[in-house]
């Protein structure tokens, strides 16, 4: 092993142990400049092992690539489930909504019960079964792509472009991670292209994401913070990292916070409050069993 070779080992080794190393730090563990630092960085990012971040660098984590939803679904249980209520709440009756695959985004699916005439537009197996399992539900899944195992979604060209002949109100995205230089992450270039061809087709995008992924990078970006409006996360967030979303233009949502009362004829501020229960009528999800499924598959189709 050359000594370049045997630098990138180590450099490696340094963001492994610790996450996240800035560069200032990397030049004094290795005793080198800081150009050779950003060099070797840059041979690491192309490799998929680090991701670079403003003044320093992140690990790309490979034990989250292929999590599966039920995996996902047992991290942060609770803040999903706050999460997925404060996300129900903005929906209206009659809209056309688009959810994404991930388990935050089904969780929403079981705060929707008793909002009429709603047209729910997702590529996500387990998500069509839940929404179709709803009263005055109609499940549109478009295209007739190849299923990805990790997410229960379809995927690919298909997929893609009947999502180009919807439109909806909104659109809400799950994701992996939220870096606050690179933006909206995730780890596979087929879920991204899908991703982005979803907001595409919606008017507005809402991401739903856990504390535990904020600032944080994964491999690919889907969008930078400035193409979505809103990003409802839990109150788990560490108030700098709020602070700079909000800066950034997002409108921020912190799910299960009480929202505090506004002084007479002050201006909201851009930081959102919602109540962690959902609407009185909501019920927990009901698509657990096949014959809840099974009986409501009529409103289910393709477009």
């Amino acid at each position: 092993m050359n000594r370049k070779e045997l630098r990138l080992s180590a450099l490696y080794e340094i963001i492994k142990s610790q996450e996240r190393v800035s560069i200032q730090e990397m030049v004094e563990r290795l005793g080198v400049s800081a150009i050779t630092v950003r060099k070797d960085l840059e041979a690491l990012e192309k490799r998929g092992e680090v991701l670079r971040t403003f003044g320093g660098a992140v690990l790309v984590r490979g034990a989250e690539l292929d999590q599966t939803v039920q995996e996902r679904a047992r991290l942060h249980e609770r803040e999903k489930r706050l999460i997925g209520a404060a996300a129900a709440q903005l929906v209206q009756p009659g809209e056309n909504i688009i959810i994404d695959a991930g388990s935050t985004t089904l969780e929403m699916v079981c705060h929707l019960r008793g909002i009429n005439s709603l047209h729910v537009i997702t590529a996500a197996l387990n998500v069509a079964l839940e929404a179709g399992a709803l009263p005055f539900v109609t499940v549109i899944v478009p295209g007739t792509g190849m299923l990805d195992p990790v997410t229960m979604s379809l995927e690919g060209p298909e997929v893609e472009e009947a999502f180009g002949r919807l439109h909806a109100d909104r659109y809400f995205m799950g994701l992996r991670s939220v870096d606050l230089q690179h933006g909206f992450m995730d780890t596979n270039m087929r879920r991204i292209r899908l991703k982005q061809s979803m907001m595409r087709a919606a008017r507005q995008t809402i991401a739903l994401v856990d504390s535990g992924k904020l600032g944080k990078a994964s491999l690919v970006q889907i969008v930078p913070l400035d193409r979505v409006s809103t990003i409802i996360t839990d109150n788990g967030a560490a108030p700098g990292i709020l602070e700079q979303l909000r800066a950034s233009g997002l409108q921020v949502i912190v799910a299960g916070v009480p929202e505090p009362p506004n002084p007479p004829d002050s201006t909201p501020a851009l930081q959102t409050y919602l109540p962690a229960s959902p609407r009185p009528d909501h019920a927990a999800c009901v698509g657990d069993g096949d014959e809840a499924a099974s009986s409501h598959t009529s409103r289910i189709r393709r477009p």
